[in-house]
């Protein structure tokens, strides 16, 4: 190993409601810091998000874990392609780490490309979950270090260790979409069959006196489903559905015993000790019970009913469960460690350090848990504050009463995740305290500018922050009403005008700014046009704007922005703000052209620093 020097690592995870993958990647991590202690540096990268341009900044790639070696019912085969030829072309090896393969087909092009990659010279290692035969057998064609191992997440009562099991007498009863079984070729265990055998074994528990709970790892179709066995059931309690994994985590340890459908369920409990039947609808269930010696706490599809399920239930919670075996746990380690030892300082490229803190903008408010954006909440604004982030932009709405809220409009989506539904009336907006009531995701809490001006107010003590206030295009009998609002609650909360930025998309609602007398920071936006033509021609007017008012900064989304565009920002006193970017490549790139500010929903100013500098 080089001392004294950090290693960039790529870690690549899927990002997804399902936090069984997310519980995957953690305790991947983990293991990496585990064995490279201080020295490791690692960027967490989403695998469906195409942004290979990273790959070159790192030392090494490791693919966190999961059933990546697939080819049916996912589209993974294109993804993990475009990184390992990105790799590949930078010299920076790349690991996978606890994967599970799922078949083999030989007539099958994305089970080929899978094989082109995993035989790629930069792969230098990987480690198997489950079927490793397979692997090696009719994937592997070239000389590359292959090992058996369990799933990373055995490691879960070390990853989340102020996570103790709090048995509360119930069993947890993990559900998931209704047609998983079908999916996979159990087409007889349909949606039908499944809600008759769950409400089946939830009687024959309470029969035999025991309580239960059902819980999901988090899926929207999981907890569809669940929530219609709850309803069937007539009786009982649902868990809220997860929005983290260390919620999930809780969850499981909260329980004296598990029966569960998805597989990460059954591993966490394994590892904190607690007793798990699973039901196996792929073959991925069966290989974990084989591996961990416990084959007969796993039901087999063709023996699926639930007097079956229970009496292995009972079986299990007499066989004196332990914590996770230590051998097993270490399999995993020994084998990331093994390859982390022996990659050295890879990286193609670096490039001096910018204070992108100062230059990035959490857009919305910022992401929450790289799954949720423009929620514009106080959730959304404390993570990205621990995220290194200085600049926030805040969507604010008038409500039908007039008051300023914070949404991303009024339209179908800004109000499906409220949960409401989308209607002609919707169109103009919640009243205030109705708005107030909702809850983004049935969790994260809908606020009013003023509550947000508050908290700001609040954290501005101590932090140098500035907010960036995006009123929209309010109707114009309540745009003076609207900015009126937000002026109050600035003032209300002895806001410094430096630290406020309006941005304003109509002549009409700078010059009712103006009227406020606040002396904030005016941004004025630029929309696409139909054409190039009508796009210079957008430009050029909102230039004149600018210059009338003396406006310093322009704001635009991407499709708009450029380096030409930024040049005649430039030459007219005008500095450009463009959001939002998903990509580390499009922030760098965006930087490069000439743009004074990116802003961002999920790629934070501390990835930008670590990835670049």
């Amino acid at each position: 190993m080089l001392f004294g020097r950090a290693k960039k690592i790529l870690l690549v995870r899927l990002i997804n409601r399902n936090y069984g993958d997310t519980v995957i990647a953690d305790n991947t991590a983990f293991l990496i810091r585990k064995s490279l202690g201080s020295r490791a540096v690692i960027l967490d990268y989403d695998l469906r998000s195409r942004d290979v341009f990273q790959v070159r900044y790192c030392d090494a790639v490791i693919f966190a874990g999961g059933g990546l070696i697939k080819f049916r019912g996912e589209d993974f085969e294109q993804y993990i392609s475009g990184l390992i030829e990105a790799a590949e072309e930078a010299h920076v090896p790349v690991f996978f780490n606890a994967v599970g393969v799922e078949g083999f087909d030989e007539e099958n092009a994305a089970c080929m490309a899978l094989i082109k990659a995993i035989n790629s010279p930069c792969v230098k290692g990987i480690s198997v979950r489950d079927d490793t035969k397979t692997l090696i057998d009719s994937y592997l064609q070239t000389d590359i270090r292959v090992r058996s191992v369990v799933d990373s997440a055995v490691w879960s009562d070390k990853t989340y260790k102020n996570i103790k099991p709090q048995k509360d007498g119930y069993i947890g009863i993990g559900i998931a979409r209704e047609m998983l079984f079908a999916d996979y070729g159990h087409s007889d265990i349909d949606g039908q069959y499944l809600a008759a055998y769950w409400c089946e074994l939830i009687r024959r528990l309470e029969e035999k006196g025991f309580k239960w709970k059902i819980f999901t790892n988090g899926l929207n179709s999981d907890e569809e489903f669940a929530e219609k066995i709850l309803a069937a059931v007539g009786h009982g309690e649902k868990v809220p559905q997860p929005m983290s994994s260390d919620e999930l985590i809780e969850t499981i340890a909260s329980f004296d015993g598990v029966i569960a459908q998805r597989m990460h369920s059954c591993i966490i409990a394994y590892s904190l000790g607690i007793p798990a039947v699973g039901l196996v609808w792929n073959d991925k269930m069966r290989f974990w019970g084989e591996r961990i010696g416990c084959a007969h706490r796993f039901v087999a599809p063709e023996e699926l009913t639930a007097q079956k399920t229970v009496e292995d239930f009972e079986m299990s919670l007499s066989d004196n469960i332990k914590k996770a075996d230590r051998a097993l746990k270490r399999g995993v380690y020994k084998e990331l460690r093994h390859f982390l030892r022996r990659c050295g300082k890879n990286a193609l490229h670096t490039e001096p350090l910018k204070d992108y803190s100062s230059k990035m903008v959490a857009a919305a408010l910022g992401g929450i848990g790289k799954k949720f954006k423009n929620t514009n909440t106080i959730d959304a604004f404390r993570q990205s504050l621990d995220a290194g982030f200085k600049l926030f932009e805040t969507d604010v709405r008038a409500a039908s009463d007039g008051t300023a809220v914070c949404i991303n409009g009024w339209n179908k989506d800004s109000l499906g995740k409220l949960g409401i539904e989308f209607t002609e009336r919707s169109k103009q907006g919640l009243d205030t305290e109705t708005f107030k009531s909702c809850r983004y995701y049935k969790r994260y809490r809908a606020v009013t500018f003023d509550t947000l001006a508050a908290e700001f107010s609040e954290k501005l003590a101590d932090r140098d922050i500035k907010l960036i206030v995006d009123i929209g295009k309010p109707p114009k009998d309540r745009a003076e009403s609207l900015i009126g609002s937000v002026a109050g609650s600035i003032r209300a909360h002895n806001i410094p005008p430096e630290m406020i930025m309006i941005r304003a998309q109509r002549e009409s609602d700078v010059e009712l700014t103006e009227k406020t007398g606040l002396g904030c920071v005016v941004a004025y936006f630029v929309s696409a046009g139909k054409d190039a033509e009508d796009s210079a021609k957008k430009l050029k007017t909102a230039l004149s704007c600018c210059k009338k008012h003396s406006i310093k900064v322009l704001s635009m989304t991407p499709e708009v922005f450029s380096a030409d565009v930024a040049a005649q920002c430039r030459k007219n006193g005008v500095r450009p703000l463009v959001l939002s970017y998903t990509k580390a490549e499009d922030i760098y790139n965006a930087f490069e052209d000439g743009a004074e500010y990116v802003g961002s929903h999920y790629i934070s100013p501390g990835h930008m620093t670590d990835l670049l500098g």
